[in-house]
């Protein structure tokens, strides 16, 4: 997942980048040292102590121990890419007021919930984000589990109904097919009645 996200984000020496629910910094640790200012949020005492811990080195990181939807809607500047990685219950409309108040030009929601996912993408979306990508992980085999990074780039003007026409690849990355990728059809559709056209196909 961190190797996806980071070769996926267009990050530079140029970029700030907020990490929403940041936890003790598994995403922050590695994109760290290749953007100009990251700044994690997490509310949790105890995570916010290993983060710091953790990324003590860099300079160019700043930590808010606080709600995400009370930061994103009270800092003085605006993130290029904002990740996404709350709890399962997503992250409900007070926080995605907040993420569409930065503007940011790129979103990476991480999610451990489809259903979730669901609700707060079509906020996204009538916000004026479109789906790019969306990435599966199979991180509990055996089990319904599922984790999903979902990319999203903002548009000046997004019609409402622009994924209904508009189809998505998706890539499934499986542990139980030793690293394969599962190339999914083409998606159309809205989130809660997305219909594939095409075979499934391993690479």
């Amino acid at each position: 997942m961190v190797k996806f996200l980071t070769d996926s984000l267009p990050v530079s020496t140029q970029t700030t980048v907020v990490d929403a629910f940041c936890g003790v910094g598994l995403f922050s640790a590695f994109l760290a040292p290749k953007v100009k200012r990251l700044v994690g949020i997490e509310i949790s005492p105890n995570a916010c102590d290993d983060f710091s811990t953790n990324l003590d080195d860099f300079e160019q990181v700043e930590l808010y121990e606080a709600p995400v939807e009370e930061t994103l809607l009270n800092v003085d500047f605006s993130a290029d890419i904002i990740i996404l990685d709350p709890p399962r219950a997503g992250l409900g409309a007070k926080t995605v007021a907040g993420v569409l108040a930065q503007r940011s030009a790129h979103l990476a929601y991480v999610s451990c919930d489809p259903a979730t996912l669901a609700r707060d993408g079509r906020q996204l979306n009538e916000g004026g984000y479109s789906l790019s990508r969306i990435a599966l992980f199979d991180m509990f085999p055996q089990t319904y589990h599922i984790e999903s990074i979902s990319l999203w780039i903002k548009k000046h003007k997004i019609k409402r109904g622009w994924l209904q026409s508009h189809p998505h690849r998706i890539t499934f990355y499986c542990r139980r097919l030793n690293g394969r990728k599962i190339n999914l059809p083409a998606v159309t559709g809205d989130w809660n009645s997305a219909v594939p056209h095409g075979p499934v196909t391993l690479s």
